[in-house]
């Protein structure tokens, strides 16, 4: 088993050395391999951790988003995004900061951005344009009056091609 990290020959009487290089290289190797995954497997970690954080750190389940698209069903082109923003009661949230970011779902194409107005007390409404058919979501991040940040992804699947 040693030939394998050794040189396969030493002069006589040499043994002792032979296996402590043998023995030594051996040790490092199964170190450096230990550490290794030790490494990646905190890393993976890291990374989960992180990414589950992300999509739930900022959501506020009370806070109710009830989003609309015209023209319904959305295509491609020019879209206005209307949302009404209420609280755990079904009361409208008005004087909020409302910030769009459409993505299609699949990678590779360029999020678009919109700010949302206010058009009338808990009703927000903001122009967007779709680049492409296919599968989108909404990304919707709103600051409310009392401070808190809401962020929550809504799905829009299905936008047509002309």
């Amino acid at each position: 088993m040693c030939e394998i990290f050794c040189p396969p020959s030493y002069p006589h009487g040499t043994l002792s050395s032979q296996f402590s290089r043998c023995f030594t290289r051996k040790v490092l190797t199964i170190k450096s391999a230990r550490n290794f995954l030790l490494v990646t497997g905190f890393l993976i970690l890291l990374l989960t951790l992180s990414a589950c954080r992300r999509g739930s750190s900022k959501d506020i389940p009370e806070i109710g988003i009830d989003l609309t698209v015209y023209p319904n069903p959305p295509s491609v082109g020019a879209a206005i995004i209307s949302l009404v923003l209420s609280d755990a009661e079904g009361r409208p949230i008005d004087g909020a900061t409302v910030e769009l970011e459409g993505n299609m779902s699949h990678a590779g194409m360029a999020p678009v951005f919109a700010q949302a107005g206010e058009a009338e007390p808990g009703h927000y409404e903001a122009p967007i344009e779709f680049t492409m058919g296919g599968d989108w979501f909404i990304l919707v991040k709103a600051t409310l009056p009392d401070g808190r940040k809401l962020e929550r992804q809504m799905d829009l699947p299905a936008v047509t091609s002309r």
